[in-house]
């Protein structure tokens, strides 16, 4: 708080940083490092702090309007950072047309012979040659936005790293949102290993949802991966608790992921054995 105050904004960040580091779930961390990141330009970073930190505590009104505020801030930077983009895009195609036609002009003969143009010739020339107005040429809010997010998406597709924290995690994941092959590869960089000490006590049921259904996906080609994942959750502090608090309808998906992917009798022998032990822990 005090590096805010005094507007050493990189120090206050590094600061918040390092108190997540110990427990990934102080929420006031969350949100100054949100402001912090926010002076600091970093507006997608600062919405994803302050989301994290109102999914931590979704009836706090404080943190409910810090996260709408970095929220508009990070659209509004897409935006012109996305509109400037195209731009220098359509000055790139312009000025390759311009050229293209400056050494038609120099390759064609002149012609001294005047000759007369159909008028409806002329008029499919202008049609042809009409250029599209600015109506046209603008594109939408929406579409702006959706070539900046796939354009952000295969950015971070390429450059997958394990992740360091339960938030870290999160926030990767949330950014593969409905592309499950993006997220198995997220998982795939991820060592089961390291899950206890990454999630600690920040393990949610919607994310226990979201990996078991993922990790079914690609149970067949992965098989020992699958398992050491299923046999590492179990070892996070809150998965007891976790599984308590399944829905009715997330406890109907797993039983039935488990009876008809994880409980295939065409399992091998080595796996099948490990599975039918997790089984009581899951579904209950």
């Amino acid at each position: 708080m005090a590096y805010l105050k005094i507007r050493r904004f990189q120090e206050a960040e590094d600061d918040c940083t390092e108190a997540l580091n110990l427990d990934d779930r102080y929420i006031k961390a969350y949100s100054r490092r949100s402001t912090a990141r926010t002076e600091l330009k970093k507006f997608k970073e600062s919405m994803e702090d302050a989301d994290f930190a109102l999914k931590l505590e979704p009836n706090n009104q404080e943190v409910k309007k810090q996260y709408l505020e970095a929220k508009s801030m990070y659209e509004k930077d897409l935006l012109q950072r996305t509109a400037g983009a195209l731009h220098r895009t359509a000055q790139g195609v312009e000025k390759k047309q311009e050229t293209g036609v400056r050494l038609q002009e120099l390759s064609s003969p002149t012609i001294n012979t005047r000759t007369v143009t159909p008028v409806s010739s002329l008029k499919d020339d202008l049609i042809k040659n009409r250029k599209p107005s600015k109506l046209e040429q603008k594109p939408s809010v929406q579409e702006l936005a959706a070539r900046a997010a796939s354009q952000a998406i295969n950015e971070a597709a390429q450059n997958i790293t394990p992740p360091s924290s339960a938030y870290q995690f999160e926030v990767i994941w949330r950014g593969f949102s409905g592309d499950c092959a993006l997220q198995a590869r997220l998982l795939k960089a991820t060592s089961p290993n390291v899950l206890p000490q990454l999630f600690k006590n920040a393990l949610t049921a919607t994310m226990l949802m979201d990996i078991i259904k993922c990790l079914a996906t690609i149970f067949n080609e992965e098989m020992e991966l699958t398992v050491q994942y299923l046999e590492n959750l179990t070892k996070v502090s809150r998965f007891d608790m976790v599984i308590l608090c399944l829905s009715s309808a997330d406890r109907t998906d797993m039983a039935h992921i488990w009876n008809n992917v994880f409980g295939n009798k065409a399992i091998p022998m080595e796996h099948a054995e490990r599975l039918d032990d997790l089984r009581p822990k899951y579904c209950r």
